[in-house]
């Protein structure tokens, strides 16, 4: 199956409801399991949103973060980092 992410050029990813929102999306085009967005606006100055996936293995987890934050640094987000603390735990 091709996945298209052209939709995302049409975003205003400035807004960071609608980069969480599109972060999601780009995960469950991707077969990421339990994609959840975690308002977190007043709770932390670090972020407004967290979006949270799992997967099947370590392995698919790392292409799930390499494949969102690819997609959107080519329109210009600027990743500040991601959180794999739970990745490196894990077993495949």
């Amino acid at each position: 199956m091709l996945i298209t992410t052209e939709w995302l050029d049409e975003l205003d990813l400035n807004d960071t409801t609608v980069l969480a929102t599109a972060a999601a999306r780009l995960l469950d085009a991707r077969k990421g399991k339990d994609v959840t967005i975690v308002d977190v606006r007043g709770k932390t100055v670090v972020a407004d949103y967290f979006v949270l996936v799992s997967a099947t293995s370590t392995t698919a987890v790392r292409a799930l973060t390499d494949y969102v934050c690819e997609e959107l640094e080519k329109r210009g987000v600027k990743i500040i980092g991601t959180d794999c603390r739970a990745i490196d735990n894990a077993e495949d």
